[in-house]
């Protein structure tokens, strides 16, 4: 019984999915997904195919793909988007028919968003204030919490008493004090 005979493999579907699915790693633009190696049956008896399917919504619109796996127990999924909650499964195929994972929900880490849009930033004097406002950037990345608003005060507008700043989207009174420099 040393030598594996191929006359001795059943034929048929796979018995099962890829088994302990399992996500090792998440960063803001890649996950690593890990599984247990595939039994001898499997390898010796049939070619197969393994795939990643995934799919996310992002700005109102459902984006699936898949991606063939090429190595044996773990795999890199590459350029996803920050904090998107993506749903994925490894599917095993076989000339016989074919076998899914459980499916996983993860979320991907934050990342820095993106810049404010300058076509978006207003402002205007008031006696001893400017006001300045913005809509938050188009890739915002995750959940923003802060803004930091910046400005270079010349010797005319010196007699400024503060500098006020206009946040969006952020929990409060939208109307907060910014930081300047003289």
């Amino acid at each position: 019984m040393g030598i594996w005979d191929k006359d001795q493999c059943v034929k048929g579907d796979p018995v099962h999915g890829p088994q302990n699915v399992e996500i090792v790693d998440i960063r803001a633009r890649q996950l690593t997904l890990q599984w247990e190696p595939f039994g001898y049956a499997v390898t010796r008896c049939h070619s197969y195919n393994l795939t990643v399917q995934y799919q996310y919504v992002f700005n109102q619109q459902q984006y699936e793909a898949e991606e063939v796996i090429q190595t044996s127990s773990h795999y890199t999924l590459r350029g996803l988007r920050p904090f998107m909650t993506i749903r994925l499964r490894l599917l095993l195929s076989n000339p016989e028919g074919r076998m899914e994972s459980e499916e996983l929900v993860v979320q991907t880490e934050e990342d820095v968003p993106g810049a404010v849009p300058l076509e978006s930033i207003q402002g205007g004097p008031f006696e001893e204030k400017i006001y300045i406002q913005w809509k938050p950037p188009n890739e915002t990345n995750g959940v923003i919490t802060l803004y930091e608003g910046f400005a270079m005060v010349t010797e005319e507008v010196a007699q400024l008493n503060s500098l006020v700043c206009k946040y969006e989207d952020l929990p409060g009174d939208p109307w907060q004090p910014c930081n300047s420099q003289a």
